[in-house]
Parts: C-alpha cells; structure tokens; sequence
C-alpha cells in the first residue's frame, strides 16, 4: 500500500485527503516539483527547492522552508520501501485553504502532498514533435513558473496525441521556440547546441541547467538566444530534457525528420556524459 505525505502525516494513498477548500485544487494556486531519486538520492533536490521558493515568491506565499520539505521528501521514499532502488517523486506545494473568491487569505497555512512511486529508469525514446497550434505568453507572470495551472501543456499535449506525436512544442507570440509540454528543448546546428534563452518564456529546467554544465565540461559550444521554427527543421539532431526523461532524442518535428530522423552523435554524448554523473554522485 502506497502512502502519501500530507501536510505532515503519512496517509494510504487511496484515502488520503486535502480540504475541499484549498486553493491549489479551487484555482491552480500553488506549484509542484517531480524529482527523480536514483537509490535513494534524489537528483538535483537543492535546485528543485530554490526554483520551488522563486515560485512561490513571485505568487507571494511563503512554502515550508526548504531543509523540511527536503527531509520530508527523504521520509516519503522511507516509508514507501524506496530507499535501495529508483523512483520518482512529485512535491505539490498549494497556497491551502482560503475563503471564496480571488483574493486569499492574509496569512495562508500551505499544503503540503508529497507522493512516491517506483520508477524503471530505462533509455530513453525517440520522441516526436509538432508545433503547438496556439502560442505560449512569454510575457505572463507565469512563464517560467512550475505552477498547478498546467492546462496549456495538457491541450498542448493532447494536440500532439491526436498528431500522432509524443510532443508539442511552443512558439511565443514572436515566433520564437519556447520549449515542449512537458520539457525544455536543445538542438544542434554546426556542431553547436542550441537552446531557448529564459526570456523566451521557457522553464528554467533543473536538467536542462545540468546539460548546460555538461556541455561546458565537454567544452562544447552552447547558444542561448530567440530563434524561430526554422531553426529546429534544420537541425542536425534535437533532444528533449525532463527529469524522467533526462535527455531524449527528438527525431521528428512538424512532420519532418531532424537530420537524419535519428538520435545523433552530440546527443548521445551528452547522455552518457549524464549517466556519468548519475553514476559517480548527484549534485
């Protein structure tokens, strides 16, 4: 029997229980990490928490501090008999309970529901693209945030189902590449990687920022900047990065192969050079 952590206390997953008042259920008012833990040792904690705390700075309410969400992230593995093999985490944090209405509640008391669950890390798929069939606002308070307000990444997601794609991808209002539903974006043009820069709108990905230090340590060349579609349909090869997914190939976007419609040599360098450090010790 699976067990969630709720504000505190252990609860069996099947009866566990926030109030029918929260915000986070209500309105989307809140924010959530998904962590992935390798043995125990959940990648990328520190960075999940700090990203966690801007969010809720920028929507004003103060999460638990961060030493207690981290350890009782550690106790949810405990308890669920995860410590000795991998699996995955996802941290909500929501704003709690509040009256009706917009405005919350002077002095809010958060909710706090940390789940766990086994996780087969295994290599990952080829993925498939198209572009999103509507844009993404670059200049909402939200972008960049990890928000309970993920409808435009489930219509975005649900588009590229009916496509036949396992992802979308966003453009802004500029036209430029944002990142996909549920991942950041990086291809490579002239032995060069390229991604979307943070203005753009796209999630300051805690993997993404880990194959940003990679590459500089492979002393690989990285551009951060605005660049149109065009750009992705004449890449040499593509890959997507998410905690679960880490770094998966993007072969196919809008219906059209990325260079050869394979995984390519940058790519899988990158990947083992992640392996690597999932192996010799997470940071």
């Amino acid at each position: 029997m699976s067990l969630v952590y709720v504000n505190g206390q252990m609860q069996p997953a099947q009866s566990a229980q926030v109030s029918a008042r929260d915000r986070g259920f209500l309105l989307g008012d809140g924010l959530f990490e998904t962590l992935a833990a390798y043995r125990g040792r959940i990648l990328g904690l520190d960075q999940h928490l700090t990203r966690l705390q801007h969010g809720a700075n920028v929507l004003g309410f103060d999460p638990p501090p961060a030493a207690e969400l981290a350890a009782a992230a550690r106790h949810t593995l405990a308890a669920n008999g995860l410590q000795a093999q991998d699996a995955i985490l996802r941290l909500t944090v929501s704003r709690g309970a509040g009256p009706r209405g917009l405005l919350p509640p002077a002095q809010p008391t958060p909710t706090v529901v940390i789940t766990a669950a086994p996780w087969a890390v295994a290599a990952p798929a080829a993925q498939t693209a198209i572009s999103v069939p509507f844009r993404w606002d670059a200049a909402s308070p939200l972008a960049g945030l990890k928000t309970l307000n993920y409808l435009p990444q489930i219509l975005g997601r649900q588009a590229a189902q009916v496509a036949g794609a396992t992802e979308g991808i966003f453009l802004n209002h500029a036209g430029h590449l944002v990142e996909g539903c549920a991942s950041n974006l990086f291809w490579v043009s002239d032995g060069a990687l390229f991604t979307p820069a943070l203005a753009c709108g796209p999630l300051p990905g805690v993997t993404r920022a880990f194959v940003l230090a990679l590459a500089a340590g492979l002393q690989l060349p990285v551009v951060e900047g605005a660049f149109p579609r065009a750009q992705l349909l004449q890449a040499a090869e593509a890959f997507l990065t998410n905690s679960l997914i880490e770094l998966a190939p993007l072969t196919w976007y809008d219906g059209q192969p990325i260079g050869r419609g394979e995984p390519g040599p940058l790519t899988r360098r990158l990947q083992a050079a992640f392996r690597t450090m999932i192996t010799s010790g997470l940071p």
